[in-house]
């Protein structure tokens, strides 16, 4: 069988910490390679390594002419560490809703605890799941409890890592910003994770968040800063799964096709070289 790919004694550190060191190995055409670790062990390091998204500080690794190498996130439905994490937090039989990334000023999330007061009684399944930090948390922190909410927790900044796997554990992930039209130009990161892991999406935020999540069919968009219209927006997505399911593949499909490093990479190519040719005719 011809070999695909070979690893020379690689190593990788970050800081003063060996992540691995002197793997090597060859991958020949029809075999599969499983990495398996605990949880900051550096698998992602090692297949970005492998991907050509990131150097070895020792030793080398070559691809055979003609093979392309791309890194893929895994399809959630086929996660066991998002029951692990449903477990872990006794959440197994909850409506998750999930907001990952910064708790901030432009946020708004004072709009998402009116949304789980109102919840506590029309669904009282759900549960909002809140991980990060920010200026604001400690205040939505309190302002939730001071409103008796139960349906409110908070987690502190993870391990990139382990985004994907509480992503995947959620029914539905939640973007959210304030209405102004600054934000109409602003395409949150978090909310392409969540197409990524084909998780369903609540969009408030207007503009091109929103035409990214209505041309890939992979959630709902609600007005900012509208609490009633989230409450809404949940209910009609807990009263339908398949409805969910569709709009999570629609979402992993559309990052894929239109979003993955190849397509981004031949689209600056071609500006690149369009540039390129003007500055020519230009004389320039």
């Amino acid at each position: 069988m011809a070999v695909l790919l070979t690893c020379d004694a690689i190593e990788k550190h970050f800081d003063s910490r060996t992540v691995f060191s002197n793997i090597s190995l060859s991958l020949h055409d029809g075999e599969r390679l499983g990495v398996i670790g605990p949880n900051g062990a550096g698998k992602s390091t090692f297949l970005q390594i492998l991907a050509g998204l990131m150097p070895p500080d020792e030793g080398a690794v070559s691809v055979r002419k003609g093979v392309r190498m791309a890194l893929v996130p895994q399809d959630p439905r086929f996660d066991p560490a998002a029951t692990q994490v449903r477990t872990e937090l006794n959440l197994e039989n909850r409506f998750l809703i999930c907001y990952i990334g910064t708790m901030g000023m432009a946020h708004g999330l004072e709009t998402l605890v009116a949304a789980a007061e109102r919840l506590q009684t029309a669904l009282p399944a759900a549960t909002f799941l809140l991980i990060g930090e920010g200026s604001e948390k400690q205040r939505i922190a309190e302002l939730a409890a001071t409103r008796g909410l139960t349906n409110i927790r908070f987690l502190g900044q993870q391990p990139r890592e382990r985004i994907p796997t509480y992503i995947s554990a959620a029914d539905v992930c939640l973007v959210i910003l304030k209405k102004t039209e600054l934000f109409k130009t602003v395409i949150p990161t978090k909310l392409l994770e969540y197409m990524a892991c084909e998780r369903p999406v609540i969009v408030a935020v207007d503009g091109q968040a929103r035409r990214i999540v209505e041309a890939a069919n992979a959630g709902l968009f609600v007005e900012p800063e509208d609490s009633e219209a989230i409450v809404q927006a949940i209910l009609n997505l807990a009263a339908d799964a398949q409805r969910r399911q569709r709009m999570g593949a629609g979402g992993r499909e559309y990052i894929v096709r239109q979003l993955s490093r190849e397509r981004t990479a031949r689209t600056y190519l071609t500006v690149l070289s369009e540039l390129i040719g003007a500055n020519k005719r230009v004389g320039r």
